[in-house]
């Protein structure tokens, strides 16, 4: 029912003329509803995926050391510059970038302090919008 919900007021902003931002983990079921493939087959939707760990998601592990949340997460938007400023791997696999370690979600406690979004990412979604 909320997706639902929420796929329906993104087609809302969509018939606006705005644009609109859908985020779920790339795991998620939700992905594979009919209603949202129909979304996704749009001509003017961009799917992309991204780890969070590439804006600076970093939660505590078990030991209270601070470490990168992976994440793997798909957007889908009507924006094309938002798509491509979420669009992205992890620095990880980046020839050249520092490597950094990452933290396991595991815990309802970790994995719904990763449900808040870092500033970083925050930005990104910004800088799309304003171009």
């Amino acid at each position: 029912m909320r997706l639902s919900r929420s796929l329906k007021c993104c087609k809302h902003q969509k018939s606006l003329g705005g644009y609109y931002l859908h985020e779920h983990p790339k795991e998620s079921t939700s992905w594979s509803e009919k209603e949202t493939l129909e979304m996704v087959e749009q001509p003017d939707t961009f799917l992309v995926q991204s780890p969070m760990c590439r804006f600076e998601m970093m939660l505590p592990d078990d030991d209270g050391n601070l470490g990168h949340v992976r994440k793997e997460t798909y957007w889908m938007t009507n924006s094309e510059m938002i798509a491509e400023e979420l669009r992205g791997v992890c620095n990880n696999y980046v020839p050249g970038e520092e490597p950094h370690r990452h933290v396991h979600l595991i815990g309802a406690a970790r994995a719904r302090a990763a449900q808040v979004y870092p500033p970083k990412l925050c930005e990104a979604i910004l800088r799309g919008l304003k171009r």
